[in-house]
């Protein structure tokens, strides 16, 4: 019994390791800049014929519209859009029947099957369609009338579903409505991660899990050596 709990012990320092939590997920907004680029989250495509600085991702200043109705910016997270701040908001020209825009973030798992993440977003005007690794985790068809802009919606993954050992990649879609004269087109997305478990091992986690190993391994020799021997 003292050996089964000894190495029990050991593998639970193992675990603990081995799925040491990383903050690999972050949140829109986090350039302190007003106007500068999103250091972790990209442009992966889209449908509008917007000109020039689709790539640029730009802070909206709170009190000015479209803050509100827009979610304030805060220190958590902010608002990304896909095109510079004009007159003073960020606006998609493109008119038509409206577009779509493909936000994009990438972090690092050696333990897909474990990992898994809650969040929470507001967007201009709604999210159609989340992917982690091209996995579907939610999914809506566009509604023009949407205002997911003024209040969080919730949305995340369970433990391994979508997530690879290695890069993982996720997008989330966002669908703008079709340009209006009395309030212009902004586009945006705001993202913040609430919890995550996504786990990349340090140098002192290895350093715990071998412990570990080398733990139960001393114990299950000692206790060999202590053993009666039959007769």
């Amino acid at each position: 019994m003292k050996i089964r709990i000894v190495l029990v012990a050991g593998l639970a320092l193992v675990g603990a390791a081995v799925h040491a939590d990383a903050a690999s997920l972050n949140n829109t907004g986090l350039n302190p800049t007003l106007g500068g680029v999103d250091p972790y989250w990209t442009l992966a495509g889209t449908t509008s014929s917007a000109p020039t600085g689709v790539h640029t991702y730009d802070s909206i200043s709170n009190g000015t519209f479209p803050q509100p109705p827009y979610i304030a910016n805060s220190t958590t997270s902010g608002w990304a859009t896909p095109l510079p701040a004009a007159s003073p908001y960020p606006y998609d020209g493109a008119g038509g029947p409206g577009a779509t825009y493909t936000f994009q973030t990438t972090f690092y798992t050696n333990t897909a099957a474990l990992d898994s993440f809650t969040g929470q977003y507001a967007a201009d005007n709604e999210v159609v369609l989340i992917k982690l690794n091209g996995a579907t985790l939610y999914s809506n068809t566009p509604n023009v009338n949407a205002t997911e802009y003024s209040y969080w919606t919730g949305f995340g993954a369970a433990p391994g579903v979508g997530f690879v050992n290695g890069l993982n990649t996720l997008q989330i879609t966002v669908y703008n409505a079709p340009y209006t004269a009395d309030y212009g087109n902004p586009i945006g997305l705001d993202v913040q991660f609430l919890t995550q478990n996504i786990g990349v091992p340090e140098p002192a986690a290895w350093a715990l899990m071998l412990a570990g190993v080398g733990f139960a391994g001393a114990a299950l020799r000692r206790a060999r050596r202590q053993a009666p021997v039959a007769v």
